[in-house]
C-alpha cells in the first residue's frame, strides 16, 4: 500500500504542509475558501450584527453583564438540549425542527 501523503504542498507559496493526503489538501482549500468568502447568510448575519454589537456597547457596566450572563445560560441551555438528544434514540428525539430553528436564531 502506497502513501500518498505528501511531505510538502503549498499551492501559493504561503504554507508549507507536511503529512496530508491530496484529500486532505483539497478539503482544506475549500476550507479555506469558505472561511475567505462567507455566504451571504453570513454576510447578512454580519451586517444585522454589528449595530447590535454597538449597541451593547452603549449599555452600561451591570446591564452589560446581565445580558452576557442571559446569553450564556441560553447557550450552554441549548447545548445540554442538544448533547441530551443525541444519547437517545432517532426515533425518541422529537423536534428536529425546532432544534434547527433555535440554533439558527442563537446563531
Amino acid at each position: 500500500m502506497t502513501d500518498e501523503r505528501s511531505e510538502i504542498a503549498s499551492r501559493d507559496g504561503n504554507a508549507i504542509v507536511v503529512g496530508m493526503t491530496p484529500a486532505d489538501c483539497r478539503a482544506l482549500a475549500e476550507a479555506r475558501a469558505l472561511l475567505e468568502n462567507p455566504s451571504l447568510a453570513a454576510r447578512i448575519a454580519n451586517l444585522a450584527g454589528s449595530p447590535v454589537e454597538r449597541g451593547f456597547e452603549l449599555l452600561p457596566d451591570g446591564w452589560r453583564r446581565r445580558v452576557n450572563e442571559a446569553t450564556r445560560l441560553a447557550l450552554e441551555r441549548a447545548l445540554k438540549l442538544a448533547i441530551d438528544s443525541l444519547e437517545r434514540s432517532p426515533a425518541v428525539v422529537r423536534g428536529a425542527g425546532q432544534h434547527r430553528w433555535a440554533v439558527t436564531v442563537s446563531g
